[in-house]
């Protein structure tokens, strides 16, 4: 399609013609008379090479999950939230601990006339006062002991059934006390049924020992640890 003649424009004046000076050159990278900047005369460009319609694809492939690798800073797996049943024994036999030590309490006020017949027998030279005395002390001596173990063993026992190690560690050492206690009161004073009390508590503090350092409980216990990074 030819554009209009417009004798302005120094393209388009006849050179041939007198009066009018010759055409100047186009500048670099304007258009060419006709053609487009940068392009060769004419403005015909090479047709753009045929590269056929694009072949559809098929489907893409499914790929399966991703691999769940470990946690990269090494923390514990979970752990699991019922404790086994050795915690959970030595949970039981710490209340029953609690228990036994109330029961020995009662019962060192229910018996006050025969632990300090016990007394007498022991030292045949006390006088009533000093055998009351002695008593009083004893039973104070009781109460206060086995109010603190109360205390602390139903304490010990909510931490422990939660995994928490420190618990078990004073667990450990109360119980330790415990046994101790309960050698040096069967050779003691004290009446038959106090004696067979201290027999059945130390057995108890022996059993909670033997249960809390089982494998099954140090495996739950070393899982309810927290993790460090």
């Amino acid at each position: 399609m030819s554009t209009p003649y417009d004798p302005g424009r120094p393209e388009d004046r006849p050179s041939d013609q007198p009066g009018y000076p010759p055409a100047p050159p186009p500048a670099q990278g304007q258009p060419q008379p006709g053609g487009y900047a940068g392009g060769p005369a004419g403005g015909q460009f090479p047709p753009a090479p045929d590269y056929g319609s694009g072949q559809p694809y098929g489907n893409a492939p499914q790929y399966g999950n991703a691999p769940q690798y470990g946690d990269p800073y090494g923390s514990s797996p979970a752990a699991p939230a019922t404790p086994p049943s050795d915690v959970q024994r030595a949970v039981q036999l710490m209340f029953l601990r609690v228990a036994l030590g109330v029961l020995t309490t009662l019962l060192a006020f229910a018996s006050a006339d025969a632990i300090k017949d016990s007394i007498r027998e022991n030292d045949s030279n006390l006088t009533p006062d000093q055998v009351d005395s002695a008593y009083a002390v004893a039973l104070g001596v009781t109460v206060f002991f086995g109010l603190v173990f109360a205390v602390l063993y139903v304490l010990l026992a909510l931490q422990v059934r939660k995994g928490k190690n420190w618990a078990r560690i004073v667990t450990w050492v109360l119980a330790g006390i415990g046994v101790l206690g309960g050698l040096l009161g069967l050779l003691g004073t004290g009446t038959g049924l106090e004696k067979v009390l201290s027999v059945i508590v130390l057995l108890v503090d022996i059993a909670i020992i033997v249960l809390l350092a089982r494998r099954s409980s140090n495996e739950y216990f070393a899982a309810r640890r927290p993790a460090k990074y």
